[in-house]
């Protein structure tokens, strides 16, 4: 059986008056007023619901390639074998990568691993462009001032 924690409280209401032997307490603070919107506070102000769904899908999408593309170059600088899983990893990767093929020399390590380089530039590549996308995208919807 497990043993039963006991514990004595004791609560003080600040009347006005203190009662001998007793430390004044502090008037509790008052609560903050509740949210009507719970999505207003992670969007910037004046940021309208399809903007910032906008943002949010193309940072999904930059996310999964971007993941892709890290297990590509992982995958083949840790010579894993081409079947089930890594080979859907490699032909994804492989596809993704091409735009920058023959950019840099591919270096081969113990004749079986592979450092692909065109992997790391398209993670910097598709990073900086969904940045670009996003701030495009912010300009376009941003409200007209007069």
């Amino acid at each position: 059986m497990d043993p039963i924690e006991v514990r004595e409280e004791r609560v003080v209401t600040n009347t006005g008056t203190t009662p001998p032997g007793d430390v004044p307490v502090a008037a509790p603070a008052t609560p903050a007023p509740a949210s009507t919107t719970t999505t207003s506070s992670y969007r910037r102000s004046g940021e309208s619901q399809g903007v910032f769904r906008t943002v949010q899908l193309v940072w999904l999408i930059v996310g999964v390639v971007d993941l892709l593309l890290a297990l590509d170059f992982i995958f083949r600088a840790a010579a894993a074998n081409n079947t089930g899983f890594a080979h859907y990893i490699y032909r994804i990767g492989s596809k993704l990568a091409a735009p920058f093929d023959g950019i840099f020399n591919v270096a081969v390590v113990n004749g079986k691993s592979v450092l692909r380089w065109p992997d790391v530039l398209a993670v910097a590549i598709y990073t900086i462009a969904a940045w670009i996308v996003v701030k495009l995208v912010r300009i376009v919807a941003a409200p007209k001032t007069v």
